[in-house]
């Protein structure tokens, strides 16, 4: 199964639209003001992460590839 990459201009959106979210979710009290960093580093994990995830080739560290 291919998993689609994102490109920059969409990874910049993507944490755009992220940056912002989270402020709103504090003034409606869905996630408290202390956890903020918390929530932006785990955005910024989890799309650094599919974007590698994305960009390694499947057979990349198996004893068979060469």
């Amino acid at each position: 199964m291919s998993v689609p990459t994102p490109t920059p201009a969409q990874r910049r959106w993507l944490y755009a639209i992220v940056t912002a979210l989270v402020p709103i979710l504090v003034v409606y009290g869905i996630i408290d003001s202390s956890t903020v960093p918390l929530w932006i580093a785990l955005a910024a994990a989890v799309l650094g992460t599919g974007t590698a995830f994305a960009n390694t080739h499947p057979d990349l560290g198996s004893e068979d590839a060469e």
